[in-house]
């Protein structure tokens, strides 16, 4: 046998089994293109690569979506092995919003239950993974345990769920409001590849009013809202249910970006200006870098942005490859990307003007904004400091007590108007000093006054002092110094008196030698010394010598 009659034997032999081998080689190993004469479309529903329509039309068999049309000449498309209803894929954010899985429960009122059954979906030949993040578990239904059972990538099997409780009052329900009562939800604790929803026949009740039970899972931004028809009427949620639904993450392959890269022929990143990113230690994504966008899973599929349709650039936009330039007009210099950031050689040095005044100007507003709140703090300061001293010598109290009793000439004066009365407590005006204190004269209402400076007060009289003070208020003796006044917001109380214009006793027997008193003239200021004296005892207080005399 000739080799010429070797090669037709062998190619007789092999071409009725090319399908075979072509169906084996799409299925077996990833492919990076899709095939022209794979449909794009499912009805209205684009499918883009890594995706495919039908047997060999996606990256491998894990990406297959069957497209099917009802009677009603609608396409609906499925994930391949099950019949969960896909109505969009988005290639950017990896992710895929599909008919929400709900589970139903129905019985009539004897009870008797009609079909229980368990929702289930498997995902582990499919790039797909229930979202833990985005979707929600929801029960509607009075009393009842909804649960939802998963198994994650790594094999393990998880229970969760949450409790509809029975409703007694339909008056509690509120619409809106997933309280727990009639309705509860609860998050999905992990990403899974296989999902169970079922019920726990042993905690639902008969109701006189609730004949149906959901458990499903929901988008957890999506709009719906329980309501509490959904109690009474399975035909609201029904209608209402259409529209829900649920998130399905997905990966190109469960290798990280690191293992993925090793083996360039099974890359799917494989569109210059694209890049590979980590997912959740679920695997990988690819995306198109900034600058990009596209579908980064087909060559030439990252295409470039241009930013100068969706920029605000005040100057001349060009567009690059990745970026672009905002630029100024020709003759023009400056920033172009904001406002009035153009600007010709003379205007450049006028503007820098404008700054230079602009930021002196902020410079002399903040100096004066810090000193005016520099001032207020201290009068502030200083105010609180003059409240503590007033209510410390009894103030309030002595206020109080001077509104009760009308008529009276004793005042409280600010330490201002004593200041202002003295001239700053001026040497010039200093009558007499002791021991005690120092004795300045002042001028308050055209009129002479005594302002008694003390140098030092004891703790017992700080103590007391706001009693006694209210006792000498109300002394009246004609051989006492009227007491007109005290100022009690400063360290140590200041004392005002009327002013005595010959000068003290003391000066005038013993200072004046000029002077002759007569004895009986003696005797007489020492008798009305004594009843003076004697007054203060009867109707004050011995401590009050100390600021009487």
């Amino acid at each position: 046998m000739n080799f010429l009659m070797l090669f037709k034997l062998t190619v007789l032999t092999l071409v009725p089994l090319l399908p075979l081998l072509l169906a084996f080689l799409t299925s077996s190993v990833a492919q990076l293109t899709q095939s022209p004469w794979c449909p794009t479309h499912c009805g209205d529903m684009k499918v883009d690569f890594p995706f495919g329509v039908g047997e060999g039309c996606g990256r491998s068999k894990q990406f297959q979506l069957d497209c099917e049309k009802n009677d009603l000449d609608n396409f609906s498309i499925f994930v391949v092995h099950t019949r969960i209803e896909v109505l969009s894929i988005s290639i950017s954010e990896g992710q895929a919003r599909v008919k929400s899985p709900i589970n139903r429960l129905c019985y009539s009122r004897f009870p008797t239950f009609i079909n229980p059954n368990v929702l289930e979906a498997n995902l582990v030949e499919t790039p797909f993974w229930l979202s833990s993040n985005a979707n929600k578990f929801m029960v509607i239904g009075s009393g009842g345990l909804g649960g939802l059972g998963l198994i994650t990538g790594t094999m393990s099997k998880i229970k969760s769920g949450c409790m509809a409780w029975q409703v007694f009052d339909e008056e509690i329900l509120v619409d809106s409001l997933c309280s727990g009562i009639g309705c509860c939800e609860s998050i999905i604790p992990y990403p899974s590849k296989y999902f169970q929803i079922y019920f726990d026949m042993n905690s639902l009740p008969a109701s006189v009013f609730n004949t149906c039970r959901y458990a499903m899972l929901v988008e957890a931004d999506d709009i719906f809202k329980f309501r509490t028809s959904y109690l009474r009427s399975p035909e609201s949620f029904e209608k209402d249910a259409i529209s829900l639904l649920a998130v399905l993450d997905w990966t190109i392959s469960n290798d990280t970006c690191n293992i993925a890269q090793e083996n360039m022929t099974s890359y799917a990143c494989v569109s210059s200006h694209s890049k590979c990113i980590d997912y959740n230690n679920l695997g990988y994504r690819c995306s198109c870098i900034q600058g990009y966008q596209g579908n980064p899973y087909v060559p030439s599929g990252c295409q470039d942005i241009d930013e100068c349709l969706n920029l605000n650039c005040f100057g001349i936009c060009t567009n690059t490859l990745g970026s672009f330039k905002c630029e100024c007009p020709p003759g023009t210099h400056g920033n172009g990307s904001i406002s009035g950031g153009c600007y010709k050689n003379g205007q450049k040095i006028q503007f820098l003007g404008k700054i230079v005044i602009g930021f002196s100007i902020f410079i002399v507003v903040l100096l004066l904004s810090s000193s005016l709140v520099y001032s207020v703090y201290q009068r502030r300061k200083v105010a609180a400091i003059k409240r503590k001293y007033f209510q410390q010598y009894g103030g309030h109290l002595f206020l109080e007590e001077m509104k009760s009793k009308h008529g009276v000439s004793f005042r409280i004066f600010k330490e201002e108007e004593l200041i202002e009365a003295t001239n700053n407590f001026d040497e010039k005006n200093k009558v007499a000093e002791g021991g005690n204190g120092i004795v300045y004269r002042g001028t308050m209402d055209n009129k002479l006054v005594a302002i008694k400076k003390c140098k030092t007060i004891g703790e017992r009289e700080r103590k007391e002092f706001g009693k006694e003070i209210l006792i000498l208020s109300q002394l009246n003796h004609k051989n006492i110094v009227a007491t007109l006044g005290c100022c009690l917001e400063v360290e140590i109380p200041i004392l005002i008196y009327e002013f005595i214009s010959e000068g003290t006793l003391f000066d005038l027997l013993h200072r004046k030698c000029d002077v002759h008193i007569p004895l009986s003239t003696r005797l007489k200021i020492a008798q009305e010394t004594a009843e003076a004296l004697s007054y203060i005892y009867t109707h004050g207080h011995p401590l009050l010598l100390f600021t009487a005399m």
